[in-house]
């Protein structure tokens, strides 16, 4: 075990090299910072008919029955405390885990990377829309990188950038990107912010503040690659370019290589 671990770290120290590199899964990063502290944590094992009780991650265990199928335990739907911490469940986490303790799954609405909404040296990874988010952390000194989706060296404050939220329910920024955005939700009583939902804009289109608009370069009608019973339709106005969001007729599809919808093969 301890032969893996040093090969990880290894790696990992290789990976610092370059500019970028990509961040460590939550459930794996205590492999790394728990290496000088006390072997049995993240290394607990049922094995050899033991018996007892042990922290295999940050937030779950493993209760060894000698030669029975040892049962797995997950504080946070087993308990109020919602840490394994001493070798049981524990409303404190272990130094190692508590900055992973900060930062909490959420509800996807896309595939993709998304970043933290508030810590900017973790991000997410989502595998299909409404499954929960992977968590994955950067290495020390390094933060988010939503152009790459890897983590880059942190050179200056401004480089760690987290969403920004209105004073009340409402839609927030990501810094200067204007492909993700967030919309912001604010409890009543006390006024406290409770979920921030975030978004990524389609291919194409930038988040002006309220939506997501289609990038016009040329008049024309352009499709939608998230909906292809849309298209979107450019056209100049007197401040500029206007872009439409418009529907195809039922049943058809827009075709890119005619600019038209037709009714599909």
């Amino acid at each position: 075990m301890f032969a893996k671990v040093i090969l990880l770290v290894v790696a990992l120290q290789a990976c610092l090299v370059s500019s970028d590199t990509p961040g460590i899964r939550q459930t794996a990063a205590g492999i790394f910072q728990i290496a000088p502290m006390a072997a049995p944590f993240l290394t607990h094992k049922c094995e050899n008919n033991n018996f007892g009780a042990g922290c295999t991650e940050c937030q779950k265990g493993s209760l060894c029955l000698g030669s029975e199928q040892p049962v797995e335990v997950d504080c946070t739907l087993t308990s109020g405390t919602p840490y394994c911490n001493k070798d049981q469940c524990s409303a404190v986490p272990l130094e190692v885990c508590e900055a992973n303790a900060r930062v909490e799954k959420f509800i996807c609405t896309a595939e993709g990377f998304f970043p933290d909404p508030k810590q900017c040296e973790n991000y997410h990874y989502c595998e299909d829309a409404n499954a929960a988010s992977d968590i994955y952390n950067c290495p020390s000194g390094y933060v988010y990188n939503p152009v790459t989706g890897a983590c880059k060296l942190k050179s200056s404050a401004s480089d760690c950038v987290v969403i920004k939220c209105p004073s009340a329910s409402g839609y927030g920024t990501y810094g200067t990107n204007r492909t993700l955005y967030a919309y912001c939700v604010y409890t009543r009583t006390p006024v406290v912010l409770s979920q921030t939902i975030l978004f990524k804009c389609a291919p194409n289109t930038a988040f002006d503040g309220s939506a997501c608009v289609y990038q016009c370069t040329k008049e024309g009608n352009f499709e939608n690659s998230a909906d292809m019973s849309t298209y979107y339709q450019c056209s100049i106005s007197g401040e500029g370019w206007l872009s439409q969001l418009l529907n195809c007729p039922s049943g058809k599809k827009f075709d890119a290589t005619k600019q038209i919808c037709l009714v599909p093969n």
